[in-house]
């Protein structure tokens, strides 16, 4: 267990508390000396008469500006952004007790932590000040603030409320910035916020709206308790207001329980909590319709049949990855109205007999929110092979592929949409497989114009991101073809590798994330088309694929699922099979695949006995399949095929999304 010696969570404690102490250190001592640096004018600094006035009237600018250039270094140099990690310890440096109140008043920090901060905070600023009576000596800084005191200051009151306001602002400044808007430029923000509360502080109240900047100084016997109350009780008023504040305008459960009354909710964040990055794989989160029994909440367990619904298409996390990752303005959406009312979260595991007696605290957080974002994000698996029993990657392949040809169908069927072209915005891809996968390839073509979709020449599992397109403003639209290619290196391998849910074998998702107003019903989009394998040369082109090596010279093909499964395999005198729209007992048939029942076939479409076992995570028997045979493929026949066929798979992804939910 040496391995892990240094992520305990004593260390981790220790870390954390150190590196507080070290900021505030700076801050303070920063903040002091500007101070102290644009008063040498003084006679007990040792240059009488060499800066007339005394005090400069630029005074309150320098120390300004200092003590936001070192709140902003203070804070940048433990920050890390919003989109990563959300929780306290990646804040920044808050050298500021009542910012580290805040953050555990709202449950951002445990409260052992909080009580450790301050601790180490007050000790820095004590050694802040010992620091600065070392470098010149007493009487200078007696002088000092002896002379602020000369000047005409607030009364006891009005420096209180004062203190009050200007430490609530310092506060909301990067709380909001951090947590609410997700941004990068928190320690910008806390500097400018530090720049503007001292200069608005420093006139007034003789002092930066910081408890740390005066009570070293005070412990030293340089500062009256008279300038130190009102900066200590404004402080701790200032924390709980700004707490509640935040809980009354966001108005968002803090609890991590759903009300009942309240139907929808957007998803608009996740974290994964690795504790173990050495043995964590991945995550997949899914859906449930019933609610979990509460004993076994939280517990390990199989599956339950009611937790396979889609959140936002596939959610799950991988190293690298980032949960439900979309842009500021979408979300989610879960709870009763759409009838997720529980979640099911699978954890996948690697190497655990390396490290025996291992416990794990990995897990996710949820941010979600019933203020409902203007866009809500589907995400829809072109490619979407997590098993298949029938799916192998050969061994001693340098670029073997697995690629399908997705024609998107308009799943705008209702009488409003008559006329209008169905579109939407692009916002992302995303890709996984396991160790064999070594690059991804996506395009969208419209006509004779083929648009690249965050094609990745050089994939790696250990980087699963999110590969944003927004700013390419791309659409798709009905009619568009998608090609998605997952490209495998098995030249390691001496025997073939299946797809499945362990690590030594592979997995194919290829992911077009896409973005609707969150009123409108229509979701996600369904496409038709099958996936077939095969072997690249080196020097060939991944990108045409489709054209390098066609569906007809394949010796593997399957007909596909709108969702990206593959079903039913295709013999190569059954490639010209189109999805039709399969009835039986007068409802669609599950996949598509195939006829469980002597159904007729559409006009010009010739029916013929497989016998086959469908895949979908469960099997069934196929017993009959529609084709358009060359003898009577004519245009018509082609158009009527596409028409119910293609159709037919965007109402099984509507399903999928739907149909479990009423």
């Amino acid at each position: 267990m040496a391995a892990f010696a240094m992520t305990s969570p004593l260390s981790k404690e220790l870390r954390l508390a150190a590196q507080e102490f070290v900021l505030t250190l700076l801050w303070v001592f920063v903040s002091m000396d500007a101070h102290l640096s644009a008063t040498t004018c003084l006679a007990s600094c040792g240059r009488q008469g060499a800066m007339k006035p005394c005090p400069p009237p630029t005074l309150n600018v320098q120390v300004s500006l200092a003590t936001g250039f070192a709140a902003a270094v203070a804070n940048g140099l433990a920050f890390r952004k919003a989109e990563e990690d959300r929780s306290a310890e990646n804040f920044g440096g808050q050298f500021n007790p009542a910012v580290t109140l805040a953050l555990a008043l709202r449950g951002s920090m445990p409260l052992k932590r909080a009580v450790v901060f301050v601790v180490m905070q007050l000790l820095a600023s004590l050694l802040a000040a010992l620091l600065a009576l070392v470098a010149v000596g007493r009487p200078c800084l007696q002088d000092n603030f002896h002379m602020a005191m000369q000047q005409t200051i607030l009364p006891a009151g009005s420096r209180l409320l004062l203190h009050v306001l200007l430490s609530m602002v310092i506060i909301f400044v990067p709380i909001w910035a951090h947590d609410r808007h997700k941004s990068m430029a928190v320690p910008v923000l806390v500097g400018f916020s530090y720049i503007a509360c001292s200069l608005t502080g420093l006139p007034q109240l003789m002092d930066v709206p910081n408890l740390l900047r005066t009570f070293g100084i005070f412990l030293i016997g340089v500062r009256n308790w008279s300038m130190v109350w009102t900066t200590a009780l404004g402080s701790l008023l200032a924390a709980p207001l700004v707490v509640l504040l935040d809980m009354l305008i966001f108005r968002e459960p803090t609890n991590g329980t759903m009300k009942e009354e309240e139907t929808i909710y957007h998803i608009v964040y996740g974290i994964a909590l690795v504790d173990q990055p050495k043995l964590l794989h991945h995550f997949v989160v899914t859906g449930c319709y019933e609610k979990v029994a509460p004993e076994m909440s939280g517990q390990r367990m199989p599956r339950p049949e009611s937790c396979v619904m889609p959140v936002g298409g596939f959610a799950g996390w991988a190293p690298g990855a980032i949960l439900w990752d979309m842009p500021i303005y979408a979300g989610v959406p879960v709870g009763k109205g759409v009838g997720i009312v529980a979640f099911h979260v699978q954890v996948h595991y690697t190497d655990g007999d390396v490290y025996p007696g291992t416990i794990s605290k990995d897990g996710i957080r949820i941010y979600y929110t019933p203020t409902l974002r203007n866009q809500t994000v589907d995400s829809v698996s072109t490619i979407g092979i997590g098993t298949h029993p029938r799916m192998l990657v050969p061994p001693s392949k340098d670029r073997y592929f697995l690629t399908r040809t997705c024609t998107v169908v308009d799943p705008c069927q209702s009488a409003d949409c008559q006329g209008k072209v169905w579109s939407r915005p692009i916002v992302s891809v995303f890709y996984h497989a396991h160790l064999l996968g070594v690059a991804m390839y996506q395009s969208l073509t419209r006509g004779n114009t083929t648009w690249d979709l965050g094609s990745q020449s050089r994939w790696h599992y250990d980087d699963q991101a999110m590969f944003p397109l927004m700013s390419r403003n791309l659409t798709v639209q009905a009619g568009d073809v998608i090609q998605s290619t997952c490209i495998f290196d098995s030249q390691g391998r001496t025997e073939a590798t299946p797809m499945g849910l362990n690590t030594w074998d592979e997995m194919c998702f290829t992911q077009v994330n896409i973005a609707r107003p969150s009123a409108d019903p229509i979701v996600g989009f369904g496409c038709g088309g099958p996936m077939w394998e095969g072997d690249l040369q080196v020097t060939e082109d991944a990108f045409h694929v489709a054209t390098l090596h066609p569906i007809d010279q394949a010796e593997n093909a399957w007909q596909a699922t709108s969702y990206g499964q593959a079903t039913r395999f295709l013999p190569k005198n059954q490639r010209d099979c189109q999805q039709m729209a399969c009835r039986e007992r007068g409802e669609w048939d599950d996949d598509c695949c195939g006829l469980k029942t002597e159904t007729s076939c559409a006009d010009g479409l010739t029916k013929i006995e497989t016998n086959d076992i469908c895949w979908q995570g469960f099997g069934f028997t196929a017993h009959y399949t529609c084709c358009a045979h060359a003898e009577n493929s004519s245009e018509n026949s082609f158009a009527a095929g596409a028409e119910n066929g293609f159709r037919g798979g965007s109402w099984m992804l509507l399903l999928s999304v739907f149909g479990l939910l009423h």
